[in-house]
This record gives structure tokens, sequence and C-alpha cells, in this order.
């Protein structure tokens, strides 16, 4: 009788992972690759927390850890992967240099534009990338 309950167990528990598998259709591998194509030494990449954004269709987010050029791993850093986005990847350092960057273009602009007597151009709504990071990087995790 325990051995037919221990075997019906096994029987289900396969049956979730298989289903889970399926599920993903491959995400998970396609935003891994995708990760990878981006890194020196894409075999020594570690990942954890790597899932299927629940209530999104077609996201993944996770964690990876890459070596740099001195062969030392740099800690884990959470990455997106939008698999129906133009830009599928995005990692969470590159949106904040991404951000500082334009930030610093805009100043360089606006020191410009009162060197040469001219009205300031407004500046956009910051709100925008605040929305983007938030939720790539802070809600569902």
């Amino acid at each position: 009788m325990k051995l037919k309950a221990v075997l019906i167990a096994m029987i289900m528990a396969l049956m979730s992972v298989n289903g889970a598998v399926c599920a993903n259709n491959g995400l998970i591998e396609k935003a891994k690759s995708e990760v990878n194509r981006s890194l020196k030494d894409p075999e020594a990449t570690r990942f954890r927390n790597v899932r299927v954004k629940k209530g999104e269709n077609g996201i993944v987010i996770g964690e990876f850890n890459a070596k740099n050029s001195f062969g030392g791993y740099v800690g884990y850093e959470k990455f997106y992967y939008d698999s129906k986005s133009k830009y599928k990847l995005s990692t969470e350092s590159s949106c904040k240099e991404g951000w500082e960057a334009r930030n610093d273009l805009i100043k360089t602009m606006n020191e410009i534009e009162r060197a040469q007597g001219l009205p300031l151009t407004p500046q956009r709504d910051p709100s925008g990338w605040e929305i983007g990071y938030k939720k790539m990087f802070v809600d569902g995790w």
C-alpha cells in the first residue's frame, strides 16, 4: 500500500514538472541564451531565480552572475527578458547607466542653450523611465 502511494506521488510530481517545462515553451532557455550573447565567458555564467513572470506573457525575469575580464565573478545582477519587444534584454545596471547618460546629455544641452542665450528646451518627464524601471526590476521580484 505504501509503495502504491509513493508511486502515485512520484508520477504526479513528474507530471507537474513536465507541465511547467511545457508552459514556458523554451522562454527561459531563450532568455539565458540572450544574456549569454552579451558576455565574455558565457559558459561560466551562473543563473538563479529564473522564471516566467506571473501574469505576463513572454516575459522572463531572473539573475545572472558572470565573470569579468580578470576571470572573477562580479555578483548577481537582475535581468528582464521580453520576447515580444524589439529590445528583448535589459539588465539593471544598463538601465541605470542609460538613465544617467540621458541626464548628462540634458545637462550639457541646457548649458549650451544658456551659453547661447536660447530659451531652455523643456525636459522630458523622467517618470516614464521610473515606471519602466519599476516594472522591470522592482515589481514582481
